[in-house]
């Protein structure tokens, strides 16, 4: 009996061990998987770029496209549709002669805006063939915050519409916007930024902290969503297009009220962006990074806002 007991006290030693190390490496294999969390800078100064000489603080979304960088790396890319194609005066640029983009979605009640302007630099050729146009066309253009705004016809890519449409000297820019009266109020209210009269969405303290887990806004393309992503819990987003070593980097930054419900949230932003490789936590936001071939590069443009 004795030695049946003494056996006994053995197995239970030896399988007592076995569940200590076995809890052990499950413990430690999980520690592997668990996301990182980073810490934020506090005040950061606002970042540079096109959308902060367009985009107003309150903008619904702003997407921005450096063209030039992306045909760069592969000019099929991005299509060369008409950019503007107007009737009177007869001209047209094309998105050959875009360097850089920013679109700017507005809805501001009070101003009764509802729309999007576009504003694209254009390389010294196409500016110089589209203010001459404009100069010497029979339009009588309203001038507002020094700006002369034209109502033009256009009829790009197939479709006839009415727009508003402005030249900016100083960033060898055009900026337009589909519409009547909205479309006008629309245009001043982005010009108002480039005057210096309305603070730009970089200014905002939430979206500079957006920015700062992905570098700020050095990005082939990148978006600001300032409402409610496709992960229903969050506030904002923000996601931005790269190519490192040769692989498309499309990585999404999803900000919530606090950070403890940015934590609390991971495995939301993990099922929303199951396709994502790398996620980490930056405080209030959640990031998550997808890795493509250079071959989907076009499609990447459109799904970071091109």
């Amino acid at each position: 009996m004795k030695r049946k007991k003494g056996k006994n006290r053995v197995k239970i030693s030896f399988a007592a061990t076995i569940l200590v190390l076995s809890s052990i490496t499950v413990i430690v294999y999980a520690l592997s998987f668990r996301v990182p969390s980073y810490s934020i800078p506090p005040n950061l100064p606002p970042y540079g770029g096109l959308i902060g000489k367009y985009a107003p603080s309150d903008s619904l979304q702003v997407s921005f496209q450096n063209y030039s960088a992306i045909r760069a790396i592969n000019a099929s890319a991005v299509p060369n549709n008409q950019l503007v194609n107007l009737v009177n005066p007869s001209i047209t640029v094309h998105v050959s002669a875009v360097q850089q983009q920013v679109l700017v979605t507005l809805l501001n009640p009070a101003l009764h805006i509802n729309n999007t302007a576009t504003a694209a630099v254009l390389d010294t050729g196409a500016f110089t063939n589209l203010s001459r146009a404009l100069t010497n066309s029979n339009l009588v253009p309203d001038v507002e915050q020094n700006f002369a705004l034209y109502q033009v016809n256009d009829s790009s890519n197939g479709r006839t519409k009415t727009e508003w449409l402005t030249l900016v000297p100083g960033g060898s820019s055009v900026v337009f916007a589909e519409g009547a009266l909205d479309a006008k109020a629309t245009i001043l209210r982005v010009l108002s930024v480039w005057d210096g009269a309305t603070p730009s969405i970089l200014t905002s303290q939430n979206v500079t902290r957006m920015l700062y887990p992905v570098g700020g806004t050095n990005h082939l393309a990148f978006t600001v969503e300032n409402f409610t992503g496709e992960v229903l819990s969050s506030k904002m987003g923000v996601v931005t297009l790269d190519v490192t070593n040769q692989r498309i980097q499309l990585t999404h930054v999803v900000r919530f009220a606090s950070s403890s419900l940015a934590s609390a949230q991971v495995g939301q932003v993990q099922g929303v962006y199951r396709f994502a490789n790398d996620f980490s936590i930056w405080e209030e936001n959640v990031e998550a990074v997808q890795s493509y071939s250079l071959s989907n590069l076009q499609g990447a443009v459109v799904l970071a806002g091109g």
